[in-house]
């Protein structure tokens, strides 16, 4: 799974929260907030601030995650304008098998085309072919061997802000009709990558 920016958090929400770890082996976040960032003040919506540095939404997901089963590639940059500081788009936490990759000069949008951000993100997916499932999480924090396929999610859409980060993250793996939507304010998309194109 991979996900762009507040598509990243949503995601690890769903790893790390609501039992997605069971489907999920491998999770990629660019330019995503894990650790919040102070623009979310220039728009105070619900959503944004559940963004915002010490939000509650954060505080909870900086909780004890012992049997999160996920691995998480984690690319940021020094240059990205929409997460400040920078550094808030990495992703700290004990008990969670991450691989960060550091850019320097690679703007928000463009952290799922830089080649650079590609190519490290499809080496990385593409070694798991070689060894058994979850062989970073576990030896992480021995949790018990893994060997649910991977599943692809489908991805969130912003019915309503006042969902949330945990409510689009429980929206978008709930089943849905294919009627139209009739929740209230419909906004953009999320926004997210589908996969890693591979380099050039």
């Amino acid at each position: 799974m991979v996900g762009h920016s507040l598509g990243g958090l949503i995601a690890r929400y769903y790893v790390q929260r609501l039992g997605g770890d069971e489907a999920v082996h491998t999770l990629v976040t660019l330019g995503s907030p894990h650790g919040g960032s102070a623009t979310a003040y220039l728009m105070p919506t619900p959503l944004t601030r559940q963004l915002m540095p010490g939000s509650d939404l954060l505080t909870e997901l900086a909780e004890p995650a012992p049997h999160c089963r996920t691995r998480f590639l984690v690319v940021w940059s020094r240059m990205d304008q929409l997460i400040v500081p920078q550094r808030n788009a990495r992703l700290v936490h004990p008990d969670l098998a991450v691989d960060t990759l550091e850019l320097r000069d690679v703007g928000h949008m463009s952290l799922s085309i830089h080649p650079r951000a590609v190519h490290w993100v499809a080496s990385s997916l593409a070694r798991l072919d070689d060894v058994p499932a979850r062989p970073v999480g576990l030896a992480r924090h021995n949790s018990p061997a893994h060997n649910s396929p991977a599943r692809s999610t489908r991805a969130a859409g912003w019915r309503s802000s006042s969902r949330g980060v945990g409510g689009l993250a429980r929206w978008a793996t709930a089943p849905h009709s294919a009627g139209p939507d009739t929740g209230p304010d419909p906004g953009p998309p999320a926004n997210s990558v589908s996969g890693p194109e591979p380099a050039s």
